[in-house]
């Protein structure tokens, strides 16, 4: 057989390269944009996460200083929309002896600084920071209720799944 020897591509296969070629780069495409989406889904979270991290910390911080001096009279009052509490905390030029509030409003957590307990008109506000709610308390026997009653701090203290436990130190 004496045939003419091929010398280039059939147009047929010149065709299907082009089209392979080209679902290959929509795929790299796709693959990159749901790649990048991952990405900026994973920062977002983490943010979040982070602000939400150091809310408690700093709520933890602050639970954690009940004064001294005030814990075996009313020193907190609570409901299911705001805490307050008698406390040390540090700000910028040290320590703050005070009335501190915690109050929760539109799933953001509001601490403010207070001169007196059940005075929230007088308060000055110390930060925002993302908190789901509500408040809830509980006592020795580790039952949760909205109210508090008026007196020594509760054993734990709950905003939304996340529970704190307030303790009176000895010195600051």
């Amino acid at each position: 057989m004496t045939g003419r020897p091929e010398r280039g591509a059939v147009l047929l296969e010149v065709l299907i390269a082009v089209a392979v070629t080209a679902m290959l780069a929509a795929a790299l495409t796709q693959a990159t944009r749901f790649g990048l989406t991952v990405v900026e889904r994973a920062e977002a979270s983490a943010g979040a996460s982070n602000e939400a991290l150091a809310a408690r910390r700093k709520l933890a911080d602050l639970l954690t200083r009940l004064d001294p001096g005030k814990a075996d009279r009313d020193s907190t009052f609570g409901d299911a929309a705001a805490f307050e509490w008698h406390g040390v905390g540090a700000g910028d030029a040290g320590w703050r002896a005070g009335v501190w509030r915690l109050q929760i409003v539109d799933l953001e957590g509001i601490l403010s600084l207070c001169p007196a307990l059940r005075r929230p008109d007088a308060c000055d506000a110390q930060g925002r920071f993302p908190l789901k709610g509500p408040l809830a308390y509980a006592d020795a026997d580790g039952v949760f209720v909205s109210d508090w009653p008026p007196g020594p701090p509760p054993y734990q203290i709950r905003v939304g799944e996340q529970v704190f436990a307030p303790r009176v130190l000895g010195g600051r």
